[in-house]
């Protein structure tokens, strides 16, 4: 799963989120992708915005993301 480093283990999104069991649609792809300091999901009841927004703060807890990339 993730790779050893000389600083430590980096890892990409796309890994961390296959780790911890969560895939996300196509859409929320997009909501991974993006760089934007805010994110808005303004869409209907089950699109996984909850679960998106949780990816996300696992992800941003984890701090120690690859800057190689965003979700690939």
């Amino acid at each position: 799963m993730p790779k050893p480093t000389g600083s430590g283990v980096r890892l990409r999104k796309r890994e961390l989120f296959r780790y911890i069991g969560y895939e996300p649609h196509g859409v929320q792809i997009d909501v991974h992708r993006s760089a934007a300091r805010l994110r808005v999901l303004a869409c209907g009841t089950r699109f996984g915005k909850t679960t998106c927004a949780a990816a996300e703060v696992v992800a941003a807890m984890s701090g120690n993301l690859c800057r190689c990339g965003t979700y690939p």
